[in-house]
Formats: structure tokens, sequence, C-alpha cells
């Protein structure tokens, strides 16, 4: 005769067999791409290609997308004092670091206004779907 303890111990393991088995292993997924090559942490990797010290505080995204289809971005990034003080001073280097956070920029202008980066971008009309 087996003591207590043992079935005990022997149901536990049954029951917690029963209840683990099933569950599948999580599969590995990559890492999520940021949406918004213009925010934040891409915008700060591009300064500092360039030479600058900038940590963008608070960040913001505006689309606005057309009855045609096509869509419009407005990008703002708050950037430290000292970053938006170098910016001011070099708009050239401004535009370069602009350009290079965002991939296709279509006519819109960059601009610095109070410590705060404006990117535009417009996208061109997303064909609709088939019925």
């Amino acid at each position: 005769m087996q003591p207590h303890g043992s079935r005990t111990l022997l149901f536990f393991v049954i029951t917690m067999g029963g209840i683990i088995a099933p569950i599948p292993p999580a599969d590995a997924s990559p890492q999520p791409r940021p949406i918004c090559g213009a925010c934040g942490t891409s915008f700060e990797r591009v300064a500092a290609d360039h030479g600058i010290a900038l940590t963008v505080t608070r960040n913001t995204a505006r689309v606005e997308v057309h009855a045609n289809g096509s869509a419009t971005w407005i990008v703002t990034n708050d950037v430290n004092e000292s970053a938006a003080g170098r910016l001011t001073d070099d708009r050239e280097l401004l535009e370069r670091i602009a350009r290079g956070a965002v991939t296709d920029t279509r006519g819109l202008p960059h601009a610095l206004e109070s410590g705060s980066v404006r990117n535009g971008r417009e996208c061109p009309p997303i064909p609709p779907r088939p019925a």
C-alpha cells in the first residue's frame, strides 16, 4: 500500500500535465517595425549621424487621408533646447536631418518653431480594393 502523500503527488503531476500539455509553445515573431520613420528614436538616430546630440521629448503624428486615397503626414518632434538652438542656426542641417528621417518627402517643407521640428510628407493615392 502506498502512503497517502505519494498518491497526492501522483494526482498533482497528472493533473498539471493535463493542464500544461495542451498549451502550444509560443512562436517567435520579428520585432514590429515603426510606422513613423520621422518620429522619436528614428529622428534621434539620424541627428546623431549628423553629429547632433538630439533628444525627442515628445512627438505627435497627424495623418490626413484625402477623398482620392492620398494622405498627408505631419510629424512634430519636440526636441531638447541645445539641439533646437543648433538647428535654428543651421537650417541646411535641419533639412538634411529631416530628409534623412523621412524616406519619402514630397514637397512639404520642414520647419523648426519653438523647439519643435515639423516634418511633412504626402503619400500617393492607395488603389481601391477589388470588389
